[in-house]
């Protein structure tokens, strides 16, 4: 499994925006078929801070899944919100505990 963690920072002005997009993108990512699992949280100390954590199949999955043109428009659609976007990537070593 391929896992994606992206620490994103909204503008103070736009966190309800950006929340309600990042809410829309996971719903449209589980929709699809490329995606497993899309987790939004929010940082319980700072209100601009988020993490999401999502787990596809394979980097193939995850790159078919951002070609996507509902994925790139909502990406376009959120960006100017943001102050800052951190996107990392893993392979799944031990799901739910277990190796």
């Amino acid at each position: 499994m391929y896992v994606i963690v992206e620490f994103l920072e909204a503008a103070p002005a736009h966190v309800a925006t950006a929340r309600a997009a990042l809410l829309m993108l996971a719903r449209q990512s589980l929709e699809g078929h490329h995606c497993h699992q899309f987790d939004v949280a929010e940082d319980p100390l700072e209100p601009t801070g988020f993490l999401v954590y999502r787990l596809y199949a394979d980097e193939a999955a995850w790159k078919a899944h951002t070609d996507t043109a509902e994925h790139q428009a909502l990406m376009l659609t959120l960006a100017p919100w943001l102050v800052s976007r951190r996107l990392l990537a893993y392979d799944l070593i031990s799901e739910h505990g277990l190796a």
